[in-house]
This record gives C-alpha cells, structure tokens and sequence, in this order.
C-alpha cells in the first residue's frame, strides 16, 4: 500500500491476517479460564485447579461428597461456557477475517 503509514499497515493488513490465530487463542484460553485444565493438560500432574469454580466443584464433590450438587455445577458451568463460546463464533463472522472462497475449498 503506497503511502500507508506503519499504523494503516497494521490495522488493514496485519490485523486481518493474525484475526484467526487471535480468535483461536482467545477460544482456548476461555476454556482454560473456565475450568478446561485437565483438557489443556500437557502430560504434567493435575494437582490444584486453575479456576475457582472448578476448585469449588471438586471441593464439593470429593471433599463434601455431594454428587448431586457438584454435577449440576459442572453442567451450569458447562452451559456458561457454551453461551459464551457460540457468542464469540457469532460475532467472530464480523471480526476475523476468512478469505475469499475458502468455504468452497473446504468443501471439494
């Protein structure tokens, strides 16, 4: 872009093209905020939750024993974070940036 000063380059270049990689972070890094750590564990020993309500939950359930109440925890927690997971992909069709014609090239 001829004239473009290093400001207009990031935002009509290279913010397009990192959008994806930017939506996919933030995706994993909600589940992992959530309480998706023994999901994103990478081999290491699963000692201590990274979120509260996971703590809360596994206090509940191991320590309390209330089964009950911990699983309807888990499946409100389970629905919090499907509702913010499918508002993020609805407003990722205005922010992230898909080029032209790879939906056709997903489907051949």
């Amino acid at each position: 872009m001829d004239g473009a000063g290093p400001l207009i380059r990031f935002l009509k270049i290279s913010l397009p093209l990192i959008s994806p990689s930017i939506f996919f972070s933030l995706l994993i890094n909600l589940t992992g905020a959530f309480g998706g750590t023994l999901l994103l564990d990478r081999g290491y020993l699963f000692n201590q939750s990274l979120s509260p309500m996971e703590g809360y939950i596994n206090y509940t359930m191991f320590n309390e024993f209330r089964l009950g109440y911990a699983s309807a925890l888990a499946w409100v927690m389970f629905g919090a974070l499907m509702v913010i997971t499918l508002m993020l992909f609805r407003a990722a069709q205005r922010w992230v940036y898909f080029p032209e014609g790879s939906e056709d090239a997903q489907l051949d």
